[in-house]
């Protein structure tokens, strides 16, 4: 069996290079879900898996990873339960709307009513993906 702890320690190499190197989100993902299959361990597979393709809320171990991923709250009907790929590429959208808002400079009598409106609802979604998107680096 040296040739599949071989393996193993191969990918978890190029894995690691990965996250130091700041590689795409996706890749590493990837990566990570090769070296979960390569070591058969089944609940990085499913875990992996959701975090690739999305999250199954109509079962109870795709609720179970979203609670633990602090990407659903386990009581209302809303949740994270897209893809990390996506979460992170909505924070990263929000991120850029607020910057927009906040480097904004209004005139009129109208833009200065409009101007606070956007800049608060912009803030409110950012905070909402903060926790999930912080679940990621952990």
């Amino acid at each position: 069996m040296p040739t599949r702890n071989a393996e193993i320690i191969r990918l978890a190499d190029m894995l690691l290079s990965d996250l130091e190197t700041s590689t795409s989100f996706d890749l590493i993902l990837a990566k990570a879900y090769r070296l979960a299959e390569s070591a058969g361990n089944a609940e990085a597979i499913t875990w992996l898996s959701y975090e690739l393709n999305g999250y199954d809320s109509s079962t109870a171990l795709g609720k179970k990873y979203a609670r633990l991923t602090q990407r659903w709250d386990g009581a209302s009907d809303k949740g994270y339960f897209q893809s990390a790929t996506d979460v992170a590429s909505k924070a990263e959208s929000m991120g850029h709307t607020l910057q927009v808002h906040k480097e904004f400079v209004p005139s009129g009598q109208y833009a200065g009513i409009q101007h606070p409106t956007k800049l608060r609802r912009s803030m409110s979604g950012l905070k909402r993906l903060l926790p999930c998107r912080r679940s990621f680096r952990r």
